[in-house]
Parts: structure tokens; C-alpha cells; sequence
């Protein structure tokens, strides 16, 4: 499966860098950020 990752700013009260991830189709799969040092991980 191909995936592709494109690099956001995600408003969280404190803006976080986040990635969404789309697959071969243009489909967004998930969004990825990173608060603190624990991840969180929003797939659909």
C-alpha cells in the first residue's frame, strides 16, 4: 500500500505540526500529530 504525507499545522489551542495521510487514491486514511512527547493517531 502506498502511502502519501503531507505535512500541517494542526490547531490544538497550541499549534502542533501534524501529517495527513492519504493512500494511492487520495483518500484521507489518518491524521498523525504529536503533542508533548506522546502521539496521537486519528485514522478514518
Amino acid at each position: 500500500m502506498s502511502l502519501i504525507l503531507l505535512p500541517v499545522w494542526v490547531g490544538t489551542g497550541s499549534d502542533e505540526e501534524g501529517l495527513l495521510v492519504f493512500d494511492a487514491e487520495q483518500r484521507l486514511v489518518a491524521v498523525l500529530t504529536q503533542r508533548s512527547s506522546c502521539c496521537s493517531l486519528m485514522s478514518f
